[in-house]
């Protein structure tokens, strides 16, 4: 399973994770506090150190995306502020956080400790978590269940693993789905070197067509899920999502949500690098 459900909202275990991980530092300053001289003024400065640390590390994490991959974003302030994509850099995220955090030590010393304490019990929990879900994700050995093609014929998805293996899950009525169709249709004609698929969620093909002569998008390598067992048989459970198989099935990465040109350009060269002998 690559997603989690918190109600109507679909949400990346990574991100989850990373909610949870916010939440048990904000819990953790309001424990470890308690043992300050002034336990009131050192719990408000050091939970502001962490929200502003998880601000501060958003904000960069972004902004190293795009300068990572700025040919995708000359020119263009509103494909900068869309984060819907999910490109981020985790480093740069993590690097500014941390800088943030230390002058909020440097200017408040009174919660070097509360925050030293709040961070070894963070990391105890949520690491061990962050490891065990990711090995689990990436050591399932991929299906290759069989598929029907757009035309009707069934197709394995088995005769795909001579490359790398893009599969993207998708529905006409997904709005974030509609919106990545054209960077999938780009990303198809500039890599040749490995099999981008779409699995379409439970419509039938003449919807689908309908999509694409509506959209004029030309996508090979459509498939249709009309039951939608294979996207239970891929643990998909929130449309879109893209997983990257190297050639010998090992999945390399996962995206959840929509992708951009950019955040989907970065996600085949993980791929490529991966799958690199």
């Amino acid at each position: 399973m690559h997603s989690i459900f918190l109600g109507p909202l679909g949400l990346s275990i990574d991100y989850a994770l990373i909610w949870g991980a916010l939440m048990l530092a904000w819990a953790g300053c309001f424990v470890f506090s308690r043992r300050a001289d002034s336990p009131k003024t050192c719990y408000q400065f050091a939970s502001n150190a962490v929200f502003g640390a998880f601000a501060i590390g958003f904000f960069f994490a972004r902004l190293g995306f795009i300068v990572g991959q700025w040919s995708y974003f000359y020119g263009d302030v509103l494909a900068m502020l869309d984060v819907r994509d999910g490109g981020f850099s985790v480093g740069s995220g993590l690097v500014a956080a941390a800088l943030y955090v230390s002058y909020s030590i440097h200017r408040h010393p009174v919660i070097r400790s509360t925050l030293l304490w709040t961070g070894v019990a963070t990391s105890v929990v949520m690491l061990p978590l962050y490891v065990v879900v990711s090995l689990s994700l990436r050591s399932a050995s991929m299906p290759v269940p069989m598929v029907g093609s757009l035309e009707g014929s069934p197709v394995n998805l088995s005769d795909f693993k001579d490359k790398p293996l893009v599969i993207n899950f998708w529905a006409t009525w997904c709005p974030p789905c509609r919106r990545e169709m054209p960077a999938m249709a780009r990303a198809q004609r500039d890599n040749p070197d490995i099999h981008i698929v779409l699995i379409n969620q439970s419509e039938s093909p003449a919807q689908v067509r309908a999509f694409l002569a509506e959209q004029g998008l030309e996508l090979n390598n459509m498939l249709m899920d009309v039951t939608g067992d294979v996207s239970r048989e891929f643990g998909v459970a929130v449309l879109p999502t893209t997983l990257f198989y190297s050639r010998d099935g090992k999945l390399i990465y996962r995206h959840v949500g929509g992708v951009s040109d950019a955040s989907l350009a970065k996600a085949i060269r993980i791929l490529q690098a991966e799958s690199t002998p």
